[in-house]
Parts: structure tokens; C-alpha cells; sequence
């Protein structure tokens, strides 16, 4: 059996962009910075950043509290993502552009109140 399975831990490079899908749901994407496992020969930690996208089903879009857990993500949050790889593809001056998305399937806030709060602050 193959899985198509993501796990990301880093934080939102960016404040986070909402659209209306037609069916009433909303679309959210933003990318996340993560850090690899090494050391490079100069001594940094490479970062990847990683678009990563997820929905608000049309039913939540309606209710009081619509953004559920991404009301309190924003540029500098730190967060866990698991989710799967989208391959995903456009035309763009008669050239295919392709590129790859993580679909958020779980969120997960690795930060405080208080920590997000003092980030928030500065």
C-alpha cells in the first residue's frame, strides 16, 4: 500500500489569503517555512517553503465563528500541517507551468496564546 502523506512543522512566511469558492466554501493558502534536518558546509539550516492550501467547508463558511483555527493563523505563526501532495498544473504564455501543494487535511497551533500574543507585540 502507498501512502500520499505530509507532515509539516514551520512557521506561515505570510498572512494567510482567503477566496469564496462558488459552492459557498473558502479557499485558504499560504506558505510555511520549514527547516531541513542538517547543517549545509557553511553551517546554516536550509529552509524549504512550501505552499500549502485548505478549505472551509460551505456549512462552517456559514456559521458565527466561519475561520475556525484559521482565524488565529498568521504570518509568524508556528504550525503543524498534515495533509497530502497536490500535483497541480496551468498555462501561462502558451508554457505548462506545473507545481505541487500540500492540501491541509489537520492544522495544528504549536504556539502558545501568550507566545502568539508577544509575536504579535513586536
Amino acid at each position: 500500500m502507498m501512502n500520499n502523506m505530509v507532515l509539516l512543522h514551520g512557521r506561515v512566511t505570510q498572512q494567510p489569503v482567503m477566496f469564496d469558492n462558488k459552492d459557498g466554501s473558502k479557499a485558504v493558502l499560504f506558505t510555511v517555512a520549514c527547516n531541513r534536518s542538517y547543517k549545509d558546509e557553511d553551517g546554516n539550516t536550509p529552509t524549504d517553503f512550501v505552499e500549502v492550501r485548505g478549505f472551509i467547508p460551505a456549512a462552517q463558511a456559514k456559521k458565527k465563528n466561519p475561520l475556525g483555527v484559521y482565524e488565529f493563523v498568521d504570518k509568524g505563526s508556528l504550525i503543524g500541517v498534515q495533509g497530502s501532495v497536490r500535483s497541480e498544473s496551468y498555462n501561462k504564455d502558451n508554457t505548462t507551468i506545473y507545481k505541487q501543494v500540500i492540501q491541509i487535511e489537520s492544522i495544528d497551533l504549536r504556539e502558545s496564546k501568550a507566545a502568539r500574543e508577544a509575536r504579535a507585540n513586536k
